[in-house]
Formats: C-alpha cells, structure tokens, sequence
C-alpha cells in the first residue's frame, strides 16, 4: 500500500505539491499536540519566537521526511516531453520494425510501433547518470502485443562477481518465470489503467531479489530497455 501511495504521489507535480503540504500540517498538528500542553516557558513567554521555531522545525523535519521516503528524483525520462531524452532519436532497431511520431490526446506526442515479436527489437541505452535507478515506470499501449525487457547488471553477494540478465516483464504472472538461474527470466508486474494507456512500475531490487536472490545475485544497475512487438510508447521514466 505505501508503495501505491508514493507512485501516486510522483505521477505529477500538484501530487508532489499536495503530498508536502499533508504531510507537513500531520506533523505540525502531532508536535503541537504533545509540546503546547507541557506550558513550557519558551511557549508560554516568548510566544512569537516559539512559533517562528516551531514552523520552521517542523519545515525541516517534513523536507526530511518527505525527500527520504515519499519522493523520488526522476534521473532519466525517455519521452518526448520538453527536457526528455528523446525516444525516437534515440532508438535502435534490430529487424524491420516500422515507426514513427504520433499525437495520441491526452498523452500527446506518443511513439506508434508496427512490428511482429520475433526478430524486431527496438532499443534504448540509458543514460549512464541513470544507472543506478532503483525504480522503472513505463506507459504504453498494447496493439496487440507490446513487451518491455530490461537488460540489468547483477553483483553477488560477496560483490565478487557480475552477470548480465534479460528481465522481460509480464503482467499476466504471478511468479516468476523459474528457479534456475537462467540468462532471460520472465518476471510479473502489475499494469495499471492510465487514460486509456497502461503503466507498470517495476521496483527493480525486488525483482531481481525474487527472480535471482535464491542464486546469490542482487541488483546492480540497469543498461538497456527493449521493446518487442506492436503498440504504443508514451514514456520510460528511471528514477
């Protein structure tokens, strides 16, 4: 539940915005609640100071909390928004996969992908500053089969060794794909509705410790997402 609540509250700004406020006035109303009945002399005799304080304290103990636990910091958007890395431009194809730039409502600019699964891949490297990225949303639009694949870098536990491993993400498993060890692992998600679009977003360190952990691995960064199949991309967001 908390997990849905901080994907809901990192969807827009006005979420991230009414989410600050909240939680602030939660934690401003909790401490008053405890300190203004003890009557201590700093509240009772220099009120205008003890409010100026306690606002501010309390500020910084909601900033704390909030950038710690509730907010994640976008470290690459592969979209077509102002400011994104471009989705199209940026594109790689294995295969003879046909697409192209569309206007999609309220999605806007949206990428239109024709291609049959096999042997038509379309790639996308990410940005070496977004490595590190914990978390993975994408929005799109099946038409009638689009699958996302992530290739991520895994560390053993005693730090050691690596491997690469293919993710393909599935949102009609409950499990994933196997026990052993295997290169590509099929792993399950959970696709929301959004405006018509789909959006699934993926905690890549539990992914990879329910898929992989029995084998000693753990997450260590991701380098490639790929798309196989027919549909429509609105954007890839590493955070």
């Amino acid at each position: 539940m908390f997990e849905n609540v901080r994907e809901r509250i990192n969807q827009g700004l006005w979420q991230r915005i009414l989410a600050f406020f909240i939680l602030w006035f939660a934690i401003y109303g909790a401490i008053w609640t405890i300190f203004e009945p003890m009557n201590f002399a700093i509240v009772t005799n220099k009120r205008c100071i003890w409010r100026m304080f306690f606002i501010l304290f309390t500020l910084f103990i909601n900033t704390c909390i909030y950038f710690v636990f509730l907010f994640r910091k976008k470290l690459e958007v592969i979209g077509f928004d102002a400011g994104d890395t471009n989705l199209l431009n940026t594109l790689y194809v294995n295969g003879t996969a046909v697409f192209n730039q569309q206007n999609e409502g309220f999605h806007g600019r949206i990428l239109d992908v024709k291609a049959d699964y096999d042997g038509n891949d379309l790639n996308w490297n990410i940005n070496a500053s977004a490595h590190k990225a914990n978390h993975l949303s994408i929005t799109y639009k099946a038409e009638p089969n689009l699958i996302f694949y992530a290739r991520v870098n895994v560390l053993s536990r005693n730090k050691k060794s690596t491997a690469k491993k293919w993710l393909r993400f599935e949102a009609n498993m409950s499990l994933p794909q196997s026990l052993e060890d295997h290169e590509e692992m099929g792993v399950p998600v959970i696709a929301k509705d959004n405006n018509g679009f789909l959006r699934v977003n993926i905690n890549l360190p539990k992914i990879i410790q329910d898929a992989y952990g029995a084998h000693g691995w753990r997450y260590d960064k991701i380098l490639i997402i790929r798309a196989k199949g027919s549909g429509k991309i609105k954007n890839i967001v590493l955070k």
